[in-house]
């Protein structure tokens, strides 16, 4: 089951980057998915996607998509509903190419630089938003698959830092990943 709560959810929020909003080449994401899952045949649960293509946990908040999230939670007056959440790949993702040039060590320093930060903007949106939506809101934070194991991707010799990014270990021998 998707959520917690007792009640069915009567609305649905999705935030994030490109994996939420699409974007031209995919415009199909997750969400219809969610949304069909979460409703009836019949009554279609309301989708509000604020998502926007190449966001990143600062943008999230600075760039005005958390702000628009809590006054549309704020609208829904505690009524039960799902929140979902991809971000935090476009925070790492910069550092594929830059750490593939450079030296493990350097790479490993800024990584858990940019960790600490995703960390701490995440922590700041997960509160927000919680404040918001209330106790009725299910909130839903989705790791992500490693988009540099496709084929056809063009930083796909980066695959094993994007992996250690994601996961933590080998070849930067971190701790811990975004996804953890």
């Amino acid at each position: 089951m998707l959520f917690r709560s007792p009640a069915r959810p009567q609305w649905y929020l999705a935030l994030g980057d490109s994996i939420t909003a699409g974007t031209a080449r995919e415009p199909v994401t997750y969400v219809a998915a969610v949304q069909q899952r979460l409703g009836e045949a019949q009554r279609p649960v309301p989708l509000t996607n604020l998502a926007e293509a190449g966001a990143t946990t600062s943008s999230m908040i600075a760039g005005g998509q958390l702000d628009r999230a809590v006054t549309a939670l704020r609208e829904r007056n505690g009524t039960p509903g799902v929140i979902t959440i991809s971000i935090g790949g476009n925070d790492l993702a910069r550092l594929y190419r830059e750490c593939a040039l450079g030296s493990t060590e350097e790479c490993r320093q800024r990584v858990t630089t940019a960790m600490g930060q995703l960390d701490t903007h995440l922590g700041t949106v997960l509160q927000r938003l919680r404040e918001a939506g209330g106790p009725n809101a299910t909130i839903v934070v989705l790791t992500y698959a490693n988009p540099l194991r496709h084929p056809q991707c063009l930083l796909s010799p980066f695959a094993a830092l994007a992996d250690a990014a994601l996961e933590g270990g080998p070849p930067l021998g971190l701790d811990r990943g975004l996804n953890d």
